[in-house]
């Protein structure tokens, strides 16, 4: 009898406990992201919303135009080489419109990338020279105040203080790539092109080339906010195949 009535309780306390389980647990949702895909978001919030100082306002800035580039000073055949890459695997991530081109006429350019010594390029851009004893290389984007659409961007990139040509390849590639209007260094990804300490990283890290596309998609317009751009970059990572 007391077998009995103990296997009888043992079965409605276990009868229960699958039944409250399977009430209180959430059932999987389909359209929730991966921790992947929630950490991509995050890094884009991070790297994307303002500009490289802290005064900027925090929303998007893309080029909705062509991206037309000029060089000048002194390259060699190295740094020519590194910067057709870069400029072939942003333009194979961009998916918008936007395309990356050199020019030889710097009258139609709307980009400038100069290779060479700090003096000669602080004598050309004057506003250098309050940040270039303290980098080997930078960058300068200009956004549209209504809209903040890109339209212009200086770049250098030293060839004198900084003779490995190693970091001058990474220096070139950060640089350019922050023009896009990812312009905010971070210190979470030590692979990352937006790793704030100093590296020799020459090739975009996996969540790099995530950023570019997430950015470049005509979903994400310039202007966003947080509030606004995470939602549609949720959407954006649930679609991509």
């Amino acid at each position: 009898m007391k077998r009995g009535l103990v296997f009888l309780v043992w079965a409605y306390a276990a009868a229960c406990l699958f039944a409250c389980s399977s009430d209180d647990e959430e059932p999987n949702d389909p359209d929730a992201l991966t921790p992947h895909e929630q950490e991509v978001v995050r890094y884009f919030t991070e790297v994307a919303l303002g500009g490289e100082f802290d005064n900027e306002p925090p929303v998007t800035r893309k080029w909705l135009r062509e991206m037309k580039v000029y060089v000048g000073g002194t390259p060699d055949l190295v740094l020519r080489s590194e910067l057709d890459d870069v400029i072939s695997e942003i333009n194979d991530l961009v998916h918008d419109g936007f395309q990356i081109t050199t020019t030889t006429d710097s009258a139609s350019s709307n980009a400038y990338i100069f290779f060479g010594a700090p003096d000669v390029f602080e004598a050309w851009y004057p506003p250098a020279a309050q940040y270039i004893d303290d980098n080997w290389g930078l960058f300068f984007s200009f956004p549209d105040n209504s809209t903040n659409e890109l339209y212009r961007a200086v770049m250098f990139v030293d060839m004198v203080r900084n003779a490995d040509k190693k970091a001058q390849r990474h220096i070139l590639r950060e640089e350019l790539t922050q023009s896009l209007g990812l312009a905010r260094d971070a210190d979470r990804y030590d692979d990352s092109i937006f790793q704030q300490a100093w590296t020799t990283v020459t090739e975009y890290a996996p969540i790099d080339r995530e950023l570019i596309w997430l950015l470049y998609d005509p979903a994400i317009a310039p202007g966003l906010d947080s509030a606004t751009v995470t939602p549609l970059l949720q959407q954006l990572l649930k679609e991509k195949v």
